[in-house]
């Protein structure tokens, strides 16, 4: 799908606030609020667009989050990396190069959940023969959302477009 003009206003309203209003996006573009719902509505069927949302993680009781840094034997590194997926406090987890092979970050309500997560899921995978915890002691920003103190801070305008 090739984006014209109005495409990239339309991308850039949204990605400083997906909940702007069709008539305001319409204003925006010099289109109607109908064409407007329609192209959005292509981009997203298209998979040049999606939504997703930001929520604080205080608003779901995760006040804590901590970067793990693993080090697996190459055999269960699959193996480990997705039971860090799947697990519901796991909203990161990636494999790596360097002194350590696998990462993933940590949200939970405190430090005390840390150990029970340590103690539990990280002793029963398979082949982890290191790791490291660094807890987050202040977080400014979360996912792409900026954070101020454990709200989200409203959107902010884009850097403008070079070239």
């Amino acid at each position: 799908m090739e984006l014209t003009a109005a495409d990239r206003v339309l991308l850039d309203a949204l990605a400083r606030d997906g909940r702007t209003p069709f008539t305001t996006l319409a204003r925006a573009t010099g289109s109607t609020a109908g064409r407007v719902t329609r192209r959005i509505e292509a981009l997203v069927r298209s998979g040049v667009a999606y939504f997703d949302i930001d929520i604080a993680p205080a608003a779901s009781g995760h006040r804590t989050t901590t970067t793990l840094w693993m080090t697996v034997e190459p055999r269960h590194l699959r193996q480990v990396g997705h039971a860090l997926a799947d697990h519901p406090n796991v909203p990161f987890a990636a494999a790596i190069s360097g002194s350590a092979n696998l990462t993933a970050n940590l949200t939970t309500s405190g430090l005390g959940a840390v150990y029970r997560f340590v103690t539990t899921t990280l002793a029963e995978a398979p082949g982890i023969t290191g790791y490291e915890l660094v807890p987050l002691t202040r977080q400014t920003k979360y996912a792409g959302a900026q954070v101020l103190g454990d709200r989200l801070a409203p959107p902010s305008a884009p850097a403008p477009r070079r070239g």
